[in-house]
């Protein structure tokens, strides 16, 4: 007999990691509040196996790569889709930024207290490898730039096109160059 690699406790229902698209599943076994719970916790950054675990943990059991199958899974459901969104505008972007820079404080943490030890040697960026970075880069605050002013002209907050924030980016970041010496000089 092959041993699932995830379980309902106290339920002889069979289930596979694709069975938790289906919110019913979640909903019977676990309830609302745990659903909502998953949700509000992905919401602030949490990764999808530790709030798999933290929501329905006392009701479902298995294997961290089925957990995380399962997770995926769930978030495809249309009930998830639609909260998602409805939960992170409730909690404001500030909030979700303050929240984000939890998350990477608290992965990198372990890491950073080992990163000092690891003998790291980058190689040397060409001149045209850093040029293209700064092509791209300029291209890249530009188009920003340009979703953010339709957003606007959208939202009937602007009436002509002006792209200070573009000029000003450029105008920062000009001369700026890479931390690493072009053709290891």
């Amino acid at each position: 007999m092959v041993t699932p690699l995830i379980v309902i406790k106290d339920s002889d229902i069979e289930v596979t990691a694709s069975d938790f698209a289906k919110p019913f599943i979640l909903r019977k076994f676990c309830g609302p509040f745990a659903m909502s719970l998953y949700v509000e916790l992905r919401a602030r950054g949490f990764d999808p196996v530790s709030s798999f675990a933290t929501a329905f943990g006392s009701a479902i059991i298995g294997h961290p790569d089925e957990v995380s199958k399962a997770a995926a899974a769930f978030e495809t459901s249309s009930w998830y889709q639609s909260e998602l969104p409805a939960v992170r505008e409730r909690i404001g972007t500030d909030a979700l930024l303050a929240e984000y820079e939890c998350r990477a404080a608290e992965l990198s943490s372990f890491t950073t207290s080992l990163a000092f030890e690891i003998p790291v040697e980058p190689e040397p960026v060409s001149a045209y490898t850093a040029a293209r970075d700064e092509e791209e880069y300029s291209e890249h605050v530009k188009q920003q730039t340009i979703r953010k002013h339709l957003r606007a002209i959208k939202e009937g907050q602007a009436s002509q096109p002006s792209f200070p924030d573009y000029e000003q980016e450029r105008a920062r970041t000009a001369g700026l160059g890479t931390f690493f010496p072009a053709n290891g000089q």
